[in-house]
């Protein structure tokens, strides 16, 4: 308890006073640790940056959490969608006339591309974390109807 009151303190100063000089250093960069207070102050500039950033590279969990993408519900409709859950950002559903459903997600190419997003020209080229980010701009402007499995998303 004590250490998520110390870090809400220090994210909390921090962002209320757009500032950094008042902000304490997080109780990973204590006295114990070569980290100096500035050091961990520019790390969490940096990351206060790529929170604000639409598309942040190379994108971790964390990056779908802060921009409040439910992974496990995302998990759930990639393994009813394409019969299993993320992790698989090379795969490709073809059809007669060509790749048409793609990656973890099993989405149509055209949707996969009408969201405006840089991380590649299909799904066979990202990651599952750029997959996911690209899905959830997909569920925020379609709705998750947008997909035939969206009651797995719903429960999961």
């Amino acid at each position: 308890m004590k250490k998520v009151l110390v870090v809400a303190a220090v994210v909390g100063s921090t962002f209320a006073s757009y500032g950094f000089a008042d902000a304490k250093p997080c109780t990973r960069h204590t006295a114990g640790t070569d980290v100096t207070k500035e050091q961990c102050l520019r790390s969490l500039r940096s990351q206060v940056k790529r929170d604000k950033l639409e598309w942040p590279p190379n994108p971790t969990p964390r990056d779908l959490r802060v921009r409040g993408v439910n992974i496990r519900k995302f998990l759930a409709l990639g393994r009813c969608e394409a019969g299993y859950g993320g992790g698989y950002a090379g795969v490709r559903f073809s059809t007669p006339s060509g790749w048409k459903w793609q990656g973890a997600y099993g989405m149509y190419y055209t949707t996969h591309q009408s969201v405006g997003h840089p991380y590649g020209p299909d799904a066979g080229s990202m990651t599952w974390q750029e997959q996911t980010l690209v899905a959830e701009r997909v569920r925020l402007r379609y709705g998750i109807h947008a997909w035939g499995a969206a009651s797995c998303y719903i429960r999961g």
